[in-house]
């Protein structure tokens, strides 16, 4: 009977029970370790998006306002040097003639801020089931963040890669 105990012990994987205490203890440490790493990606995108909170409303702001053709409030959310530089005229043929007067919806896929500017790069779902794609650039002033220039990616072939940097070869915009 000792001999049959002993063959068991020895083909089982864990022989005693510090065995199984020693085991349990580190999937402790890793179940931690999992919960820590999740919860600090799980804060570093929820401070992003807190950050860029002000950049997605200006810009929803500003093409809700568009579509309505509520020119003034739109023009309200573009900064100083974009106002300055652009007519509402030419606002409102920039608009059109890229389709975004037709706003629906946004998708923002990529943001990012580096001192007092900002990027958000996306797509306009239109009312007409397009979908455009988007760079839109802010400054802040006076603590809130405007709208500094505005390009739309234009479709078919292109000399150079668009998406390559910022060059700006196959795009459309408003851009000072």
């Amino acid at each position: 009977m000792g001999l049959a105990h002993t063959r068991t012990a020895q083909n089982h994987p864990f022989r005693t029970i510090t065995d199984l205490i020693q085991m349990r203890e580190t999937c402790k440490v890793l179940m931690a370790i999992v919960i820590g790493l999740f919860a600090l990606i799980t804060s570093v995108f929820a401070i992003v998006f807190s950050l860029t909170s002000g950049m997605t409303e200006a810009a929803d702001n500003f093409f809700k306002a568009a579509q309505q053709q509520q020119t003034e409030k739109a023009f309200s959310y573009l900064s100083i040097a974009f106002r300055t530089d652009t007519s509402a005229q030419g606002l409102q043929r920039y608009l059109s003639d890229n389709s975004l007067l037709n706003y629906e919806a946004a998708s923002w896929n990529s943001r990012g801020i580096e001192n007092n500017r900002g990027k958000l790069e996306g797509t306009i779902s239109t009312t007409k089931g397009g979908n455009i794609p988007i760079r839109i650039r802010f400054v802040k002033e006076q603590g809130q963040w405007k709208i500094y220039s505005i390009q739309t990616l234009k479709p078919g072939l292109r000399p150079n890669d668009p998406d390559q940097g910022d060059s700006e070869s196959g795009q459309s915009g408003i851009v000072l």
